[in-house]
């Protein structure tokens, strides 16, 4: 069973859709997982280290990385 942990993401302007994949896997083709829209508050991911995704119209795509703790 694979821990979990909880990711809360907000922008301007809200309604990005977020996505997230697990950082190790990212380069072995890993797929996009869609979690919502911003403001996202508290959302279930994995525990670990992620790469997540930010996309909204008109708007060039965001990526960043998160570590999430069990929790």
């Amino acid at each position: 069973r694979k821990s979990t942990s909880t990711l809360s993401i907000r922008s301007k302007p809200a309604g990005a859709e977020v996505y997230i994949r697990d950082y190790v896997e990212a380069g072995d083709g890993a797929e996009w997982v869609y979690l919502g829209k911003t403001p996202l508050e508290p959302a279930a991911v994995p525990a670990g280290l992620l790469v997540y995704r930010l996309v909204h119209a008109g708007s060039t795509p965001f990526e960043g990385t998160s570590w999430t703790v069990e929790g």
